[in-house]
C-alpha cells in the first residue's frame, strides 16, 4: 500500500464515525482536521471534496457491516440456518455497529434521499445488494418454495430487511432493544412455520 493509499485509508477510518454521527451536512472540515490531525490541504489533496469523502466513508461502513455479518453467519454450520443467524446479527448490531453512530445505511439513506443524489445512488446500490443477499439466504433454507407458491423469497427479503431497518430506527430512538427483539422473533416464527407446514 502506497503512502497516499495509507493516508486515504486513515482519513476514511477517522471520518467514518463523524459522518455516521453528525451526518453529511453536520460534518465540517474542522471536524475532519481535528479527528485526523491533518491540514485542510492534506485532506483535500487526497479527496476532491466532502462528498467524495462521504462516499468512501459509506462504502467503508457497509464493508465493516458485511464483514461483521459474515463472521456471525460463519458460526452456523448448516446453510439452511444462516437466515436465523442473519436475524440474530441485528440484535447485536443495533447498539454495537462496527462504525459508531448507528446503522450507516439507515443514517446515510435518510440524509442522502433529498440532498445528495450521488451518495443516494451508492446507498441504493448497497440496499439492492443486501436485499438480494437476504433473498439468497431464504432460497438456501429448507422451505419448499414451489409448494408455498403464495410466498416468494424476493418479496420476503424486502419485508424482512425493511422491518429490520425500521426496528433499528425505533430501538435506537427509544434506546430499547425490545423493538428489534420483537421483529427478529416474528420473522423466526414465520420462517419456522414455512419450514414445517
Amino acid at each position: 500500500m502506497s503512502k497516499s493509499e495509507r493516508t486515504k485509508k486513515f482519513i476514511i477510518e477517522k471520518a467514518a464515525p463523524i459522518f455516521n454521527t453528525k451526518g453529511f451536512a453536520g460534518t465540517s472540515l474542522s471536524d475532519l482536521t481535528e479527528a485526523t490531525g491533518l491540514t485542510k490541504g492534506s485532506i483535500y489533496g487526497n479527496f476532491e471534496n466532502k462528498e467524495e469523502i462521504a462516499i468512501h466513508v459509506f462504502k467503508y461502513g457497509v464493508a465493516r457491516m458485511k464483514q461483521a455479518m459474515e463472521i456471525k453467519l460463519d458460526t452456523v454450520a448448516q446453510p439452511s440456518q444462516q437466515i436465523y443467524a442473519f436475524l440474530d446479527f441485528f440484535l447485536e448490531y443495533v447498539f454495537e455497529p462496527p462504525v459508531s453512530g448507528g446503522c450507516i445505511i439507515l443514517n446515510t439513506a435518510v440524509e442522502a434521499d433529498d440532498n445528495q443524489p450521488v451518495l443516494k445512488k451508492h446507498v441504493s446500490q448497497q440496499l439492492t445488494s443486501l436485499i438480494k443477499y437476504v433473498q439468497s439466504l431464504l432460497e438456501g433454507t429448507s422451505i419448499d418454495w414451489e409448494q408455498k407458491y403464495e410466498y416468494k423469497p424476493e418479496t420476503l427479503s424486502y419485508a424482512i430487511f425493511s422491518s429490520i431497518e425500521g426496528a433499528v430506527m425505533i430501538s435506537r430512538v427509544q434506546n430499547n432493544i425490545r423493538p428489534m427483539q420483537q421483529v427478529v422473533s416474528y420473522w423466526k416464527k414465520q420462517l419456522k412455520q414455512l419450514e414445517t407446514q
